[in-house]
């Protein structure tokens, strides 16, 4: 009798482990679907009018040095310092971009190996759930910050390139009105 008593304890307690391991493996399998769709938003993101953003930026510096601050009148000043502010955003959602889909790679090869410990039994099965909460916590913050560069990103494309080439022009003006001086 102990032992039939000693054998249905055992299953009952093999079974439950087994549900909670197929429980755990189901919440990394949904923070690395969180990791994945992120690198797809990633990846779907067109980063070529920021690029242009960039480069005009540049060519609207190099010209304002060009000029006397004092000679700029206060509209073209205020169309200057909107586009340099659009090329700040720019340049801080590529570079936050780049320390994101860094950040995804790593989140990602840790899910994995934290559901390959789980499937082989490895590792300190009382510590899963601290684990998995860990996980999906950093998966959340990534999110959270792929979502703010975007705004940065609408932020930054709010100018368009019609008034950066009219910018461009304008500073043109003023650099060929000042040679001719």
């Amino acid at each position: 009798m102990k032992f039939v008593y000693f054998i249905l304890v055992s299953l009952v307690i093999s079974s439950c482990s087994d549900t909670n391991r197929s429980g755990y493996i189901t919440e990394v399998i949904q923070i690395k679907s969180t990791i994945d769709s992120m690198e797809v938003a990633i990846d779907a993101m067109d980063f070529e009018p920021i690029q242009a953003i960039l480069s005009n930026a540049e060519l609207i510096e190099q010209k304002v040095k060009l000029l006397n601050m004092d000679t700029i009148p206060l509209i073209l000043a205020l169309e200057i310092d909107k586009c340099l502010a659009a090329s700040s955003n720019g340049e801080v959602v590529m570079d936050g971009i780049e320390v994101l889909k860094k950040e995804l790679s790593d989140a990602k090869e840790t899910a994995i190996s934290l559901e390959n410990d789980i499937s082989e039994d490895n590792g300190r099965r009382e510590m899963y759930y601290e684990y998995i909460a860990f996980e999906a916590e950093k998966a959340e913050e990534l999110r959270l910050i792929l979502e703010r560069y975007s705004e940065r990103m609408e932020e930054a494309l709010e100018i368009d390139e019609v008034s950066i080439s009219s910018l461009i022009e304008k500073l043109d003006e003023r650099i060929a009105a000042i040679q001719v001086q």
